[in-house]
């Protein structure tokens, strides 16, 4: 062995180091508390996120071994391509939702006549269940319109274009664009006015 000559300084970095490799390795891991929904995942898939098999809006994220469940917010899907939640309709989800199927009395009529358009139902690919909401401000209303079984539906505000309603379940709800935004009929989502 060689000898090592250590001065003050040398010293007080080791133990630095030292302490500091013991903190973290006796520390408990921020997963304990996904513990019972978390299983197992290959080591080389670290920091990557891997698609949900039940739920197109979820997917889990491989950290430290085990797999965290995450869900998307709303109007995304995981899209397996990117490896990340998307905008709905460039995600491809063969899962099929009954909840999201329209009965034959659905909200066409009522929609049609607030916002003075013909209203064309929306497609069957499944829309994230969250009930998360990005928007800054909401107000929820009754509807005194028939119920539907889809689980969202969009339409703009009659005279505020940074405003549209989120008809959840059944309940209008009046949203309200983050400042700068206004609400996008054609995409559902708010975007900036010169890209709508």
């Amino acid at each position: 062995m060689f000898p090592i000559s250590m001065n003050k300084t040398g010293l007080i970095m080791t133990t630095v180091i030292l302490v500091g490799a013991y903190f973290t390795l006796s520390v408990a891991s921020p997963l304990s508390m996904h513990e019972e929904t978390a299983t197992h995942c290959d080591k080389t898939l670290e920091d990557q996120n891997l698609p949900d098999r039940k739920d197109c809006a979820r997917y889990f994220r491989c950290v430290y071994g085990r797999m965290v469940p995450k869900e998307c917010p709303e109007k995304m899907l995981f899209n397996s391509a990117i490896g990340n939640c998307d905008l709905y309709y460039n995600v491809e989800c063969v899962q099929r939702l009954e909840e999201l199927e329209a009965p034959e009395d659905d909200l066409t009529e009522a929609i049609e006549s607030l916002t003075g358009r013909p209203f064309v139902k929306p497609s069957k690919t499944p829309r994230p269940t969250s009930s998360i909401a990005s928007e800054t401000s909401i107000e929820r209303n009754s509807f005194t319109g028939e119920t539907s079984t889809l689980k969202f539906v969009y339409f703009p505000h009659e005279s505020d274009q940074s405003a549209y309603y989120k008809i959840e379940n059944g309940a209008k709800i009046l949203v309200h664009c983050e400042a700068g935004k206004v609400f996008s009929f054609d995409l559902e989502i708010c975007a900036r006015p010169w890209s709508v």
